[in-house]
């Protein structure tokens, strides 16, 4: 009989990242234990809901910025100088 498996293996799980002797264990264990597979439900419907939202707001990488980190770059790209910021000093 296997212990209470603890939320990394239950997220593990979830991610189905276990080998087959834990994933097996697991599944023995949510047999019996409602929280538990309460638990993994909720940690598939949270990465699918974050699946999904970088899906839908995620922007190709432009290919010459994929080239620049993986092969570098000798050119300097100059930063945009930053405005001073106010002085607070009027709210106090």
């Amino acid at each position: 009989m296997m212990l209470k498996p603890s939320e990394e293996q239950l997220m593990r799980y979830a991610d189905q990242t276990l080998d087959a002797t834990e994933q097996a264990a697991v599944e023995a264990h949510l047999e019996t234990d409602a929280e538990a597979r309460d638990l993994v439900e909720r940690l598939r419907l949270s990465a699918a809901l974050s699946r999904e939202l970088f899906n839908a707001n995620h922007e190709p990488v432009p290919q010459a910025m994929i080239d620049r980190v993986l092969h570098g770059s000798s050119t300097v790209v100059a930063m945009p100088q930053r405005t001073a910021r106010r002085s607070m000093a009027r709210f106090a």
